[in-house]
């Protein structure tokens, strides 16, 4: 996994985020190029995550977390931070969830980088931004 401290170019606006095969997208730490750069909202605008994995009964969250967020997973497992939790997106038949797959940011974060992570998965890493 790359460092999330590493400057990543923000050229996405978007409203949403597709949880797909362990992945963020448009956002994770783990890919290059556009897909891999953090999504921007604007101050007073939802981001909206849908966990597309659900068909294979597979839940995630995004958990924020302090930036860069960053190290490996056995030794700096990311401590969530408190700013927002999506719940666990997602539902199976032994561990449980919500059948919801949906979540959204509060539209009244602060302008600012936002580093998260998967509590299920946490390789699974990714940063958004809300500007003015």
């Amino acid at each position: 996994m790359p460092a999330a401290s590493i400057a990543r170019a923000v050229t996405i606006t978007a409203s949403g985020v597709t949880i797909s095969n362990f992945l963020y997208v448009p956002g994770d730490l783990g890919l290059s190029g556009e897909q891999g750069n953090p999504p921007r909202v604007h101050h007073g605008e939802s981001l909206t995550f849908v966990n597309a994995d659900q068909s294979a009964d597979i839940r995630h969250s995004v958990t924020t977390c302090n930036l860069p967020c960053d190290g490996t997973y056995v030794g700096n497992y990311p401590w969530a931070n408190g700013v927002w939790d999506s719940g666990t997106l997602g539902y199976d038949a032994i561990d449980g969830g919500t059948p919801d797959p949906v979540s959204s940011t509060p539209k009244d974060l602060p302008v600012g980088r936002y580093a998260y992570f998967c509590r299920i998965h946490p390789w699974m890493r990714g940063q958004f931004e809300v500007v003015p």
